[in-house]
């Protein structure tokens, strides 16, 4: 058995070029400044027991920013619903709400009508007799009142 160096590789051995993943976002961004070569290279990486590589921990910050901004959507989300929930909420309080003054309106635009219609059948009721002496000689006072004024 060959011995191994530290990123696991065996003494010896040569493997193909690596190249570093095209990650969108700070990668592109670090290559437009400059920062970072645009040769396809494997960068030089850490030991394992160091950390990961540097791409690793930026698609972890990109990830993890990603995920921020899904979480955001997601409470925006759930803040418009309320927001659709309580108007909905709102116009059924105002749709019963003028139900009921109609209703009231129209009871007692009933019951002023109904009052109307008793006070027509009590002045209905009140028949004049004219064969009665009593209101033939009121009736006749009041007439003659009136022609003398």
């Amino acid at each position: 058995m060959y011995p191994k160096d530290w990123d696991g590789d065996v003494w010896g051995e040569t493997e193909p070029e690596k190249k570093a993943p095209k990650e969108k976002g700070e990668l592109e961004e670090l290559e437009e400044k400059g920062n970072l070569e645009k040769r396809n290279v494997r960068p030089l990486t850490k030991p394992e027991s160091y950390g990961s590589p540097w791409w690793s921990t930026l698609r972890r910050k990109e990830e993890k920013k990603r995920e921020e901004k899904r979480e955001e959507k997601r409470r925006e989300e759930r803040r418009e619903e309320k927001r659709r929930e309580e108007k909905r909420r709102e116009e059924k309080r105002r749709e019963e709400r003028e139900r009921r003054e109609r209703r009231e309106r129209r009871e007692r635009r009933e019951e002023r009508e109904e009052k109307r219609r008793e006070e027509k059948r009590k002045k209905k009721k009140l028949p004049i007799n004219m064969f009665n002496p009593e209101l033939q000689n009121l009736a006749y006072i009041l007439v003659t009142g009136c022609k003398a004024l």
